[in-house]
């Protein structure tokens, strides 16, 4: 039931200083967010620590939610909920689906879903 919000959304590259200056823009706001939702390893890194350069605990004063950085996310403490994309797989398929275009297939466009992982 939540409407988008322009201002709460940031796109950039995914970079360590995207999620960074992402973070401090969003801190920044009257009504500052209770929690933010990461698309890759770097940028997460780059919320969790402008988050703790402001001296404010994760979750405590803000929760973050990672996607793709399992490792680093689970030696935090607390651990970051994280999202994990079967990486190996995806790459294997990609590559599977592309010899067969090279062999003739021209079925329709396939589309396929994978099942992510998560420690929440």
């Amino acid at each position: 039931g939540l409407l988008f919000d322009e201002d709460l959304f940031f796109c950039n590259e995914h970079t360590f200083a995207t999620g960074y200056q992402g973070c401090e823009n969003l801190l920044q706001l009257e009504d500052k967010p209770t929690a933010i939702i990461s698309t890759n390893y770097d940028i997460t890194i780059g919320l969790v620590t402008a988050v703790r350069e402001r001296g404010l605990n994760i979750p405590d004063a803000l929760d973050i939610f990672g996607f793709d950085c399992v490792d680093i996310c689970s030696m935090m403490r607390p651990p970051l909920p994280v999202v994990h994309q079967p990486e190996a797989e995806i790459g294997s398929l990609a590559a599977s689906y592309l010899i067969q275009r090279l062999d003739g297939y021209t079925g329709e466009p396939r589309v396929t879903k994978l099942k992510c992982k998560h420690n929440i």
